[in-house]
């Protein structure tokens, strides 16, 4: 907490600094280009604005410097302008190409990063294209494996992309052999290319090969401990927690998958904090789960949340709180709370009138022993599930079955609506 501190008041300081210093910044040397640029980023676009103006400029010198063109690139990228990013690129390699032997890696650097632009452009084949380019002169001139590693990468991203999974495996695993070679088996960096392809392997329905390998990246990253440090590493142990718990959902292994997405909500409540859709969602979703494990009082506790937070976040009488009534209900229901039922199917029943709401109120008061209240509700149930077109047959004669029974116990049999009595 200290340090994070210390760098947000040093960041007041530099903003402070930079905005004494802008009126007077004439960009003439490259020091202040490179002041210019820091400004551009840290302070608001109003104050900053006319840095871009001048960066434009011809005769700026911006433009004789690749390291300060490479600056403003990343400024652009940042900012999603793509079309812009890739005229600085290829005036970066115009500069670059005068002395091709001496500035192969820089060259190498600027092709893989036009293909992230039109990646991020969705023109995934341009990018490949690129990344080929940058492959061929990093192979070409020996330069640090892990340029080569990036190079892999981002060819297998972009067939990822245009849906060719085969080859976007083929070249994740280059990345990942090479990585595993000059890095060893247990280094953060190669839960990238495993997680990649264990993706690939997932939409493939490979559901023991894809948990191995998400199995292993978290452990990697937990060994590491890099997920207390580093942003990256622990959004992606926790993508690695949310899969794994996704596979043991598909595999039926609930209490497993109950595991694995508490984990992913204890993090995702840390990142976003509690009063947040995607915590209730999440919330919801292993209450669903323990309520196929029979976990009843468990369910409800988790629904609840998962009401709390919707009820929070949009009232009171929000149509999304209709099925979270009804669940909690269905619990309760299941452990002869009744009286308690009764109340959260009433909560849903308040919001719409749903037939699946009358009718579990019914079953409820008939399981009292109210036979004459719960009577009225199979009646209702029957005549809301009747003009209901997405109410099935089954769910219709389910609620008349059941209230010409009652109507036969309580010796009501005439007064059954004439419909009912056709069907």
């Amino acid at each position: 907490i200290n340090k994070t501190l210390e760098q947000l008041i040093l960041l007041e300081i530099q903003k402070e600094l930079l905005n004494t210093l802008t009126p007077f910044n004439k960009l003439a040397y490259k020091s202040e280009i490179t002041l210019g640029l820091r400004a551009f980023q840290l302070l608001d676009e109003s104050t900053s604005l006319h840095f871009l103006s001048e960066f434009e400029k011809p005769a700026s010198i911006i433009f004789q410097s690749s390291d300060l063109m490479s600056e403003l690139l990343y400024i652009y990228y940042e900012k999603e302008s793509y079309d812009k990013c890739l005229e600085i690129t290829d005036k970066i390699l115009k500069i670059l190409e005068h002395n091709p032997e001496k500035n192969a890696a820089q060259i190498a650097l600027a092709y893989d990063d036009i293909g992230q632009i039109f990646r991020k452009k969705k023109e995934y084949k341009k990018a490949i294209e690129f990344h080929n380019k940058s492959l061929e002169i990093n192979k070409k001139n020996g330069v640090t494996q892990q340029a080569i590693i990036l190079n892999y990468y981002n060819i297998g991203t972009s067939y990822e992309f245009l849906r060719e999974e085969d080859l976007a495996m083929t070249y994740f695993k280059k990345s990942l052999e090479i990585q595993i070679k000059t890095l060893g088996l247990m280094h953060p960096e190669i839960t990238y290319p495993y997680v990649s392809i264990a993706y690939i392997l997932y939409g493939k329905g490979r559901l023991d090969e894809a948990l191995e390998l998400f199995q292993m990246s978290a452990e990697i990253i937990e060994k590491n401990n890099v997920f207390d440090t580093s942003t990256p590493y622990k959004q992606g142990l926790f993508n690695c927690y949310y899969k794994i718990g996704s596979i043991f959902e598909k595999k039926a292994e609930f209490s497993k998958a109950i595991k694995f997405y508490k984990l992913t909500l204890t993090y995702n409540e840390k990142r976003l904090g509690t009063e947040n859709q995607e915590i209730a969602d999440s919330n919801k979703k292993i209450a669903e789960l323990q309520k196929k494990c029979g976990e009843f009082e468990e369910s409800i506790i988790s629904f609840n949340k998962c009401l709390q937070i919707t009820k929070s976040l949009h009232g009171n009488e929000h149509r999304k709180l209709i099925p979270i009534f009804f669940e909690i209900g269905t619990c309760l229901k299941k452990l002869s709370h009744y009286d308690l039922a009764i109340e959260a199917f009433l909560n849903g029943y308040k919001i719409e009138k749903k037939g699946g709401f009358a009718f579990n109120i019914a079953f409820c008061l008939e399981a009292k022993e109210l036979y004459i209240e719960a009577y009225n509700y199979y009646l209702t149930s029957a005549e809301i599930r009747k003009n209901d077109p997405l109410a099935d047959k089954s769910q219709k004669m389910e609620s008349i079955n059941n209230c010409k029974r009652l109507a036969l116990k309580l010796g009501r049999k005439d007064e059954l609506p004439e419909w009912m009595n056709e069907d």
